[in-house]
């Protein structure tokens, strides 16, 4: 987003981060602009970083190279072998009988565990929303505006025959608003980043290796909706929201 000086003095900026970067300030002994000309290559990387944690984490990268290597494979291992373990756990076998992991099969499965599950929260299969490889799970929550379900980055859906990324999209949209969003207007859908409400949620519930991980995620997903659908669909009809045009 482009600032200029004179529009500085309307922005908001947190007190916290600024006394982040005061202190970080303090203890490279000048400001951050200046760094490379005290700290050249990868030093700088690392000194201008205002959370302790991420700094630290690009130091140990930097500084102490095979040690942080060995510390991020045994964290992905780990990450694997729970994964793993949690779609063991959840998986109700859906995944295996009669669908398929190729590009068609996973939107299939998705509309399965969806017309199975999403129902509790009121949401349905949107035909004259959809298109094929595009479902839309939707409800209505005012005369004029739905809140949908639906897939929206195809391309990390299929991220490979062997793996794939789900982040699913829970949006606003106007009643008339059908298809993909790629070619819709301002002020006729809201995105709602509902999953970054909690730290490491995508992190954990992104990718899958096979349909018993894609319901896992898919059923994850659904959870955290549960948990924040009062709040969601509440502040929803709160808002004044004028009829898409």
């Amino acid at each position: 987003m482009r600032i200029y000086d004179e529009d500085s003095k309307n922005l908001y900026f947190s007190p916290f981060l600024q006394r982040l970067r005061e202190e970080r300030d303090k203890i490279n002994g000048l400001p951050v602009h200046q760094l490379s000309s005290r700290y050249p290559g990868g030093e700088s990387a690392w000194r201008r970083e205002v959370d302790p944690c991420q700094r630290r984490l690009i130091q140990a990268r930097v500084t102490q190279r095979d040690f942080h290597e060995a510390r991020w494979t045994a964290m992905l291992d780990e990450e694997r072998r729970t994964l793993e373990h949690e779609a063991a756990r959840h998986a109700t076998g859906l995944g295996r009988i009669p669908h398929t992991f190729d590009n068609k099969g996973r939107y299939a499965f998705f509309a399965a565990i969806m017309e199975r599950d999403a129902v509790s929260y009121g949401f349905h299969y949107d035909k004259a929303k959809s298109r094929p490889n595009y479902p839309v799970f939707s409800r209505a929550i005012t005369e004029d505006w739905h809140l949908c379900w639906a897939i929206e980055e195809a391309r990390a859906f299929f991220h490979s025959p062997f793996e794939g990324r789900f982040s699913p999209f829970l949006e606003i949209r106007g009643r008339n608003l059908h298809g993909t969003l790629a070619k819709a207007e301002s002020g006729e859908f809201l995105h709602i980043r509902y999953a970054t409400v909690v730290p490491g949620f995508l992190g954990g519930y992104w990718k899958f290796f096979d349909l018993d991980e894609l319901e896992r995620v898919i059923k994850a997903h659904l959870y955290l909706y549960g948990l924040m659908a009062p709040i969601i669909e509440s502040g929803i009809k709160k808002v004044p929201m004028a009829p898409p045009a």
